[in-house]
C-alpha cells in the first residue's frame, strides 16, 4: 500500500498526493470557472479507487448513503464519487496507520444513521456486523 511511504501525512496532504484536492481557476479579470480537482497527485490512485467507489455507491453500503446526501444537496453526480474517493482514502490511511479494521456500525453512527432497533440490540451484544 502507498501508506507505507507517507505514514505522517495528514489528510490535506493525502488529499493532495492523490490529486483530489479541489483546486480554483481565475485569475484577476477572469470569469470565476468550475472548480476542479488539481490531478497533480497519483494518476494510479484515482485509477484504482475510481470504479470501486463506483461499485460502492450502486450497492447498499455505508458510502451510498453519503453518496445521495451529497447529490441531494445539488452537486454533481462527479463530485460526489470524488468526495467518496476522498473520504475512502482518508478512512484507509486512518485504518492502517491505526492497525484497524473497518468496523460498518462506527462509520454509520458518525454518519448518523438511525439504526432500528433490533439492528441496534443485535449490535450491543457484536452479533451482526
Amino acid at each position: 500500500m502507498f501508506f507505507l511511504n507517507y505514514p505522517d501525512t495528514n489528510k490535506k496532504e493525502l488529499t493532495a498526493l492523490a490529486g483530489l484536492d479541489p483546486v480554483e481557476t481565475t485569475s484577476g479579470t477572469s470569469v470565476r470557472k468550475k472548480t476542479k480537482i488539481f490531478k497533480r497527485g497519483s494518476v494510479i490512485l484515482r485509477m484504482m479507487f475510481f470504479m470501486p467507489v463506483l461499485s460502492m455507491i450502486y450497492r447498499n453500503t455505508p458510502f451510498k448513503i453519503l453518496y445521495n446526501r451529497i447529490v441531494e444537496r445539488g452537486k454533481e453526480k462527479k463530485v460526489a464519487v470524488i468526495a467518496i474517493m476522498r473520504k475512502i482514502i482518508i478512512i484507509a490511511h486512518t485504518l492502517f496507520t491505526k492497525n484497524q479494521v473497518f468496523d460498518k456500525s462506527k462509520y454509520l453512527a458518525v454518519t448518523g444513521v438511525k439504526f432500528n432497533r433490533i439492528l441496534k440490540i443485535l449490535l450491543d451484544f457484536n452479533i451482526a456486523t
